[in-house]
């Protein structure tokens, strides 16, 4: 395997990694626990959600995949 592609697996694993960890912390919540602020006066729980999300949908259309 060329240095290239061991890097490209190792970006893309942690990457899968990260969503792994995402799905289990975001599984253990609650909707009520989502729509509460995350301080006072600051975005909601779902909101910062929303932002992965296109986040993430962002990063696959830069990657092409």
């Amino acid at each position: 395997m060329e240095n290239t592609d061991l890097v490209v697996k190792m970006i893309l694993d942690r990457w899968d990694a990260s969503i792994k960890n995402c799905d289990e912390l975001l599984g253990s919540l609650s909707d009520e626990t989502l729509l509460q602020e995350i301080a006072l006066g600051k975005n909601r729980g779902i909101y910062l959600l929303g932002h992965l999300v296109a986040v993430h949908d962002d990063m696959l259309r830069l990657l092409e995949v």
